[in-house]
């Protein structure tokens, strides 16, 4: 690969880092953080994955290597995990596969498009954190298409020494014209002393999309909603500005969430215009679920809106139930990465994927506390507008919060209870006493899981056992005895949540 090569590859990065507007931090390195935490929170899922189909003991063992020390790295956990499950060693080679991520810009590649930049797609390997190199490192990169038959490779074997790797500017030019219109998966792997990885060791892969007119189709939607978003109904923009700002994102470059659909988020931000511009309601025709963006949530009007997944179930449907996950975060505590600030909700929607419609129930994944919002303030917002979005009949709803959300539910509960039929606390957010004293039947469970809010939630528990030992009766209680790692989130006691909120929520 030559020279010119891998300076375009770079320069598409500086390019689309710069363009993304400013956040106080500096965008290059918030924009490369942003990557490579979503390679982390997918290497937690990869691991979720393979956990959820083994023995207790391995899920104990598992547990156990996440709790432990990163040493500085915030892979090797999970590291240590995949190949605990993988029945492989944990050496250098192995926990350069799993922190080794790959930018792929643009997510939608245009062969036709003004900006030639963008007529080819760039994979960049990308290292987010220092690992060690046990070796001469090369780069093998690949590109499948939905059938998975390899069109196009390449390995890479000059400029891959640390720095390099570290500043995600090495890597290869994937010519568009090349490709028909349709989605594709990037491969890299990484070899080492000429040897090739074996099947154990960790791959990463991303989607990428060709799609030719996408910049002038792209363009002139973001010009359209944006021309409009100011004067519409806080509910019609609340679709309006959902549809909007994943095509905004994948626009200038940024990190997609869980996995890239940026075509049909196009083509439902269109969706929605011609509805508008035919003066039918945002969400006419319009199936499945669906990002929103709640404006004016919290104080600070500066902020962005409120990301929101909804998942309307059937029009019958009476039950309701939001979630929200914890922060982002590389221990579980206080290290926190600058870029994402919060956990964006597609991110829950995915770990819930079949909850919600076959289970009789509405459903909305909600985007985390985090970027100095006042959360507390969003949810008295955002709950009631979007109750109001659902059939009459529609209760209001269950909230399940993680950790940060959960803290902030419990303490800020007298604020929030009215708006609620019931709360799940899951690692974190003990309610004081004197507010459980005024519960009443106002039910109240509790889910385990490691971290520093657990000791709480267990001395809340134990205070309403001694009250229930005399003549309270307050609805508080743990969901199920299951203890789970914090990298797991929510998805972990899913299967609990899901029966038990089936049950209760629709009653």
């Amino acid at each position: 690969m030559g020279e010119g090569q891998l300076l375009a590859a770079a320069t598409l990065i500086a390019v689309v880092a710069a363009a993304v507007p400013a956040t106080g931090v500096a965008q290059g390195v918030a924009y490369r953080e942003r990557w490579g935490y979503l390679h982390l929170e997918e290497r937690r899922a990869e691991l979720w994955r393979e956990c959820a189909r083994r023995s207790d003991s391995d899920r104990a063992a598992v547990e156990a290597l996440l709790a432990a020390p990163d040493d500085g790295l915030p892979f090797r956990p999970v590291a240590r995990a995949l190949a605990h499950l993988r029945a492989v060693d944990c050496d250098d080679a192995f926990l350069l596969r799993t922190t080794m991520g790959m930018f792929v810009l643009p997510e939608v590649c245009d062969p036709e498009g003004a900006n030639e930049i963008c007529r080819s797609v760039a994979l960049s390997a990308c290292l987010p954190f220092t690992a060690a190199l046990p070796g001469k490192v090369a780069l093998d990169f690949r590109v499948r298409d939905v059938a998975g038959k390899v069109v196009w490779s390449a390995e890479v074997a000059d400029k891959t020494e640390l720095k390099d790797l570290r500043m995600g500017t090495t890597g290869v030019q994937v010519p568009g014209a090349a490709l028909a219109d349709g989605t594709y998966t990037a491969e890299l792997q990484v070899v080492i002393d000429g040897v090739q990885a074996p099947a154990s060791a960790p791959l990463r892969t991303w989607p990428f999309h060709v799609l030719r007119g996408y910049q002038k189709r792209t363009e002139a939607a973001q010009a359209a909603a944006k021309a409009q978003l100011d004067s519409l109904p806080p509910g019609e923009r609340a679709w309006l500005a959902g549809a909007l700002q994943p095509v905004v994102r994948a626009y200038y470059g940024e990190a997609f969430v869980a996995r890239s659909a940026a075509v049909a988020e196009l083509q439902h931000l269109e969706l929605v215009l011609a509805n508008l511009a035919a003066k039918r309601p945002a969400a006419h025709g319009v199936d499945g679920e669906r990002l929103l963006a709640f404006a004016g949530t919290g104080t600070d009007a500066s902020l962005p809106p409120l990301q929101c997944v909804l998942r309307r179930g059937p029009d019958t449907a009476t039950g309701f139930v939001v979630m929200v996950a914890g922060t982002p975060s590389y221990d579980g505590v206080s290290l926190r990465p600058a870029a994402p600030a919060t956990r964006e909700p597609g991110w829950l929607a995915r770990e819930f994927a079949d909850f919600g419609p076959a289970d009789g129930l509405h459903v909305a994944f909600l985007e985390s506390p985090g970027g100095g919002r006042d959360y507390a303030g969003a949810l008295r917002t955002a709950l009631p507008l979007l109750q109001s979005m659902l059939p009459a009949a529609a209760k209001k709803p269950w909230l399940v919060a993680e950790r940060e959300a959960a803290a902030i539910a419990a303490f800020r509960l007298a604020d929030l209870r009215p708006l609620l039929s019931g709360l799940v606390l899951v690692g974190s957010g003990a309610v004081a006493a004197p507010m459980l004293q005024q519960l009443g039947d106002f039910p109240v469970r509790a889910v385990r899981q490691a971290g520093p809010g657990e000791a709480n939630l267990v001395r809340m528990l134990d205070w309403v056992a001694v009250q229930q030992a005399g003549t309270w009766q307050g609805d508080v209680a743990w969901l199920g005895a299951e203890r789970s790692a914090w990298q797991f989130g929510l998805a972990a006691p899913a299967p609990a949540l899901r029966a038990f909120l089936r049950a209760r929520a629709a009653k």
